[in-house]
């Protein structure tokens, strides 16, 4: 697809994920996240992130969290370490990674299930 002064426009693609949310720290990632740094929406789009959505449910007595974010780019591996390499974002992550639990499946090391679009 091009602009209409025929530059082609940006790739788009959509990612989805999720964890577990611990209940014990529902109300402290509630509250951060409330309250969010402005360092860390900086970096998500400066990272090339327009649109970055976080949703909670409850299934089976387990609070099921789901991220949802656009993509504008064609490196995301890139922007990824990019926004790791970030000391702000680092600091959140300090806080809110142990409110979490991964689901069975989610990679090694990382508290986060990928979705696969249909």
């Amino acid at each position: 697809m091009h602009d209409k002064e025929g530059n082609p426009l940006p790739l788009v693609s959509r990612h989805m994920a999720a964890t577990i949310l611990k209940p014990e720290k529902e109300m402290d990632y509630r509250l951060l996240h409330q309250n969010m740094w402005q360092g860390v929406s900086e970096t998500i789009g400066a990272c090339k992130i327009p649109v970055f959505d976080l949703f909670l449910t409850e299934i089976d007595g387990q609070l099921i969290e789901i991220y949802y974010f656009d993509y504008v780019g064609s490196d995301l591996d890139a922007s990824f370490k990019k926004m790791a390499a970030d000391p702000i974002t680092r600091r959140w992550w300090k806080l809110t990674d142990p409110c979490q639990s991964p689901l069975p499946g989610a990679p090694e090391g990382n508290n986060w299930r990928d979705c696969n679009p249909m």
